[in-house]
């Protein structure tokens, strides 16, 4: 029905002299049909003399973003960002060296007009994964990693802007004293620095190989779906893809805890990741790692050894796997990119 009024209206737009009444209630169901079903709501008004205009609604656009073409009948109206509206806001870097000029960490903040500050919180840069978006958090590790040992360090300050980077000032060397002398005698700044290189390297290796197990959950879920979807049916590859998953999942419970128990506080099994964090506590105390965050540490050392053997494993097999959904022509699996 409403098609057809929108029709109506079209052929009889031109010759609504003296009938303005009747072109009204035609203007107002099609424009109520339109601004239901498109994107953005826009409106039609008759003017004097056979004139109409257009009221288009384009929040976040300026009159200069609008582009308007008449072409034969067709009216097109394009919004386009202009490149300042893409340029990313300059800003303020202040980056940390050691004493032997190893890069400690960079700090970043937006410019801004006048006076401004900019701190380092005294830690070493974070070793969690980076991912895109927002940064996710780490109880005992991100947004930064462990305090800094005292010494003598160095600040460089620089501007970014546009791709270009300039140096504002440095460097300027300063010295970081303890507060206070702790109670009991904790570990020495060699053996507090040689800990903590050491979880930072089992932290970052065990971290790739955890993005890489979870690829091979979604890399499962698309050949489920793509042995679905095979120039022929193949239930003895059905019943390999389910065995691996059930494999899969058995190892993930193993190595990762069960899911299903931590969210109702039940007791689980003390995972590679749990001897981890527990290794990490020796690095948020001025006194240092205690023999229960070494020990803990050796641990994960070891787990992570047969862990990272069990993932090669389970990669392999995945690999077979996805060679012989190939082999049947399923249509193209998302993220499996160009062969």
């Amino acid at each position: 029905m409403n098609t057809r009024i929108e029709t109506i209206w079209r052929d009889l737009s031109p010759f609504t002299v003296g009938f303005d009444r009747t072109f009204d209630a035609l203007s107002i169901l099609a424009n109520s049909k339109a601004q239901n079903t498109n994107y953005p709501p826009y409106n039609i008004r008759k003017l004097p003399e056979d004139k109409y205009s257009i009221e288009l609604a384009v929040a976040g656009f300026d009159e200069k973003d609008i582009d308007i073409e008449v072409s034969e009948q067709n009216l097109t109206i394009q919004g386009k960002k202009s490149d300042e509206m893409n340029e990313k806001p300059a800003s303020i870097i202040l980056t940390i060296t050691d004493s032997e000029g190893n890069h400690i960490r960079n700090v970043k903040k937006n410019a801004s007009n006048g006076s401004g500050r900019i701190a380092w919180n005294l830690r070493h840069k974070s070793y969690y994964p980076v991912r895109a978006g927002r940064a996710q958090s780490n109880r005992w590790w991100n947004p930064s990693g462990p305090y800094v040992t005292p010494g003598q360090y160095t600040a460089n300050l620089y501007l970014e802007n546009n791709g270009s980077v300039e140096k504002l000032d440095g460097p300027v060397e300063f010295n970081v004293k303890p507060l206070r002398a702790g109670t009991l005698e904790g570990a020495s700044h060699d053996e507090y620095n040689s800990f903590r290189e050491r979880i930072s390297s089992l932290y970052i290796e065990m971290s790739k190989y955890q993005d890489e197990f979870n690829m091979m959950e979604n890399k499962v879920q698309l050949l489920e779906k793509a042995s679905m979807q095979l120039e022929e049916f193949s239930p003895e590859l059905m019943k390999k893809i389910s065995d691996f998953k059930a494999k899969y999942n058995a190892f993930d419970s193993d190595t990762n805890g069960n899911n299903a128990r931590s969210e109702i506080g039940e007791w689980d099994k003390v995972t590679i990741s749990t001897r981890v964090q527990i290794a990490m506590q020796g690095l948020s105390t001025s006194y240092g790692p205690t023999d229960l965050n070494k020990s803990n540490l050796e641990i994960a050392e070891k787990l992570f050894k047969k862990l990272a053997t069990d993932v090669k494993m389970f990669k392999s097999e995945l690999e077979t796997l996805e060679n012989e959904v190939k082999e049947l022509n399923p249509p193209h699996m998302s993220g499996t990119g160009i062969n």
